[in-house]
């Protein structure tokens, strides 16, 4: 459940979600994503349900195997292959942090004063902020890492 709920955080948000945004509607967006999230948990609880037990149907017993479509097993496996690929990308960040933490705390230094500047700057708009302060960080990011 919580691995569902995880993972519905790198689904694109829904039309409402972004509607939401663009209006600056916060309390909507969060109540969209909420519902995405929801929806995205209860899919794939009952594909997973579906491929462990046997089911109840229409008055008779289904086996997983007639219940996953070959159709299913690829949206799964696709969708597998996607939050597979994120937690590598996380792995792999924190193995540079453990191979070179003074480096990586150079990159980070000044991050969370920005943060708390922006916040402060732009309350209303924080997706804006977040956009600036990504932004910033990749700037300084790359030309520490010229230099």
């Amino acid at each position: 459940m919580a691995k569902n709920k995880s993972n519905a955080y790198t689904l694109e948000g829904s039309e409402a979600e972004k509607d939401a945004k663009s209006r600056g509607d916060w309390q909507a967006a969060l109540e969209a994503f909420r519902q995405t999230q929801d929806e995205f948990h209860e899919t794939s609880n009952r594909a997973r349900n579906a491929s462990l037990y046997v089911d109840w149907v229409d008055g008779e017993f289904v086996a997983p195997s007639e219940h996953i479509t070959k159709e299913m097993l690829a949206e799964i496996a696709e969708r597998n292959a996607e939050f597979l690929g994120y937690a590598h990308n996380g792995l792999k960040m924190l193995r540079r942090l453990e191979r070179a933490p003074d480096e990586m705390r150079g990159l980070l230094s000044g991050f969370v004063e920005q943060a708390e500047k922006l916040r402060e700057e732009r309350p209303d708009d924080p997706i804006g902020a977040m956009e600036t302060l990504l932004s910033r960080f990749l700037e300084e990011g790359k030309q520490k890492l010229k230099g």
